[in-house]
Parts: structure tokens; sequence; C-alpha cells
């Protein structure tokens, strides 16, 4: 989803963005956004993995307000991203199911209808031997059952009670009063359905324990408790990451899970580079600039910071039809032009062969990036549309963009 890279301050599921051109608003959950731009048009945005929705709700302005009576013949419009393949998408967080052992639930329930059927049976024999034999197997079948159900209760009641701990109270002794009476089978699979809310309760408290000291005590088959850490781990890091920035506190809190959780390193490597490229981000916003060589000459007191593989791109309407009063709309990149892009103290730049076009720095506005669609949108001051670029290097760009931009504040 789009964020500014001008400075932003969060509160709580709020992020205002400030830019050159106003203000920007957006708020939401994972997977979701919904927002207002700087340009008073507000916007929804959702999707996760490779699927994407965007839909444009207007504008908030008194000048751009709709003009007239609705119509009621009038089609509701909504729009649909496919990936056309011309953009570089980044590296995004992508989260395996864990399969946990299933919890039982009326386990023993044809036991009792056996037992049913059997003391049933019973009432219409003659036979006094074979009545007492069907009549006390029905009642050893149906006593067995109720004892069963009783464990399961008993074990339902634990499990609430085990996801319900504050962090502080994930020890030994509660442990093992809770899971008395309990055989080895019962406790590991209790241990394995309590470990995922532990986990995601020391996040919230930011109290993060060594994940050996719960192994200490709780019975817990090593690959599953891998893999829920490790589950656990990317969850935390895709929230981190939702609002396309990374603070050093949370990089350190990322490196704190890691350290006590024992992630191991093999099963996290697309992460790692992601959480790496918003490093780089970070430190292009906070370190001064290197000056490069262009492969052209450059202008008077014109100072070159980046240049690399690009492409122009358009948002086009690929594909449209209407269902139920609404008229969607399938939208995808197009190409424009590919080759270089160059950004410099004067003008960021496109070639292609012969070709190029230039837009002065001191035009830009705003600067959109959305690491799933691996774009950035530049909005200037003498443009309606922003311009859509891809690059390899999206975040270097963007970023160096973004703090040559400021110069012009």
């Amino acid at each position: 989803m789009p964020f500014y890279l001008r400075k932003g301050l969060n509160f709580g599921p709020i992020r205002v963005n400030l830019s050159k051109s106003g203000l920007g608003f957006s708020a939401g959950v994972k997977g979701a956004r919904i927002g207002i731009n700087s340009q008073g048009r507000s916007y929804v945005h959702g999707g996760r993995h490779g699927l994407y929705y965007r839909k444009q709700l207007g504008s908030i302005r008194g000048n751009d307000s709709f003009k007239g009576d609705f119509s009621r013949n009038q089609l509701e419009t909504e729009d649909i991203f496919t990936d056309t393949g011309l953009s570089f998408p980044q590296l995004a967080v992508k989260k395996e199911s864990v399969q946990l052992p299933t919890i039982p639930a009326n386990s023993h329930i044809k036991i009792l209808y056996a037992g049913i059927g059997l003391i049933f049976i019973a009432l219409f024999i003659k036979l006094i031997w074979v009545k007492a034999i069907l009549g006390l197997l029905g009642v050893a079948f149906t006593f067995y059952h109720l004892r069963a159900k009783k464990t399961e209760k008993k074990f339902h009641k634990a499990l609430l009670t085990l996801t319900q701990w504050e962090t502080s109270e994930m020890n030994a002794e509660r442990w093992n009063k809770t899971i008395e009476n309990m055989n080895p089978d019962q406790a590991m699979v209790l241990g394995t359905h309590a470990l995922p809310a532990w986990l995601e309760k020391q996040v919230q408290e930011e109290k993060i324990l060594d994940i050996k000291q719960i192994k200490s005590f709780v019975s817990l088959d090593p690959e599953a408790a891998t893999a829920i850490a490790v589950d656990t781990y990317r969850d935390v890091v895709e929230q981190l990451l939702s609002d396309h920035q990374l603070s050093e506190a949370e990089e350190a809190f990322i490196k704190l899970l890691e350290d006590k959780w024992h992630i191991p390193q093999d099963d996290i490597q697309k992460e790692q580079k992601l959480i790496k490229r918003f490093q780089r981000l970070r430190e292009i916003q906070l370190q001064e600039l290197p000056e490069i060589t262009f492969s052209r000459d450059l202008v008077r007191g014109e100072k070159a910071y980046f240049e690399g593989d690009g492409r122009l791109l358009n948002l086009r309407v690929l594909n449209s039809w209407q269902q139920n009063r609404v008229r969607y709309r399938e939208m995808g990149y197009v190409l424009d032009m590919e080759g270089k892009v160059r950004i410099s103290s004067r003008v960021l730049e496109i070639q292609e062969g012969r070709n190029s076009r230039s837009y002065p720095i001191r035009q830009v506005q705003d600067i959109h990036l959305s690491v799933e669609e691996g774009v950035i949108e530049v909005y200037l001051s003498n443009r309606k549309n922003p311009l859509i670029i891809s690059s390899p290097e999206l975040f270097e760009m963007a970023g160096i963009l973004n703090r040559v931009s400021e110069e012009e504040i």
C-alpha cells in the first residue's frame, strides 16, 4: 500500500503524513487500509501476498464534490489491481500456516451411542444372562464416555486458562498445577496450543522470554515449537513493516525475538533481506548523500546521486465488466519507457536510447512507495497524475529522491 516517504507521525493505528502539499491520513489493520492523501482524495487499499484491491472513494474537498442529483442508474466502480510483470515487487513477508494437533472434542460420542444401543437391546432379550451382559456393557460404555467427556472438559478449561496468562505467569509451578492428572500426550497437545498465545502475549507486553525456558517445563515437539516461533516472528515483522518504515527500536525488537526465540536464520532469509532494505532506506534519510558520476555530462552546479535501471509505467484499464450494478475494472501497469533513471540535485530523469524525459526536482511534492506493487509514485506540482517508476533498486531510488527533493522545501 502506498505511503508518504516524507515525515510521518503515528497515533495508534492512525498515521499522519506530512508533505509540501499538505497533510495525509491513513489508518487500518494488517492487509487493509483506508486513508486520505494530501490532495484530499480518499482511498481504500487491501490485499496481501500478491493479490491487491484498490478503490478511490472520491474527494472530501468542496470544489471536488458531486454536483447534481445522484442517479440511481449510476454504477459504482471498483478497481482490481493485476500484476503485469513490469514492476519490481520487493520481497514480502510470506507466512506458512502451522498445523497444530487436534483438540479433543466429542471424541467418544460413538461409544455413548453404542452403550445406549446395548442397553436398549437388553430390554428386549429374554435370556437373563445375555440381558445382564449387554446391560453391563452398555453401562460400561456410557460410564467410559462420561469419564472421557469430563477429561475433555478439563482440557478445554485448562487451555482457556493458559491462553489468558500474562508473561509473568508463564512458569513451571503454574504449568504443573494446570496439567495435574493429565497424561503426557494431553500435556503436549495443551502446550503446543498454548505456545502461540504465550508468544503473542510476550510481544504485546514487550517482555520476551527465552523459549528454552518455556521448553524446560512444557513438553513440546521441537519441530512444532520452532515452526510456531518462526510463524509468530514473521507476523511481528509483517506488522512492524506495515507502515513501510523500520525504526531503530523496531529493528532492535526484531533482533531480540531472533535471539530469545532462537529463530533459525535459514528459515527467515527473505525477512532478513527485506529488513536490510528498510535499514538502507533509514540510512539514506539520516546520512549525507554521497555523490556519484553519471553516464552523461553534468551541467554546471549539478550533483549526481543515483543512476540505475528503471521503467516509467502507466496505470491502465486492462479489462472491465459489470456485475450486480457494480462496474469492475482490472487495472495494471503498461510500459511507457525503459532505460536509465537518474536523480540529481536538478532533475529526475529517465532515458531510453536517445529519448529522455526530465522533471525538475523543485516540482516534486509527494513520493509514495508501494513495496508490494514495486513502484514509486512521484507527484509533481504541474501534473494531475503521478509519475509511476519501478526499478530493481526501488528502496535506494525512493530514498534518494526523497532526500534530494527535501532540499527544495
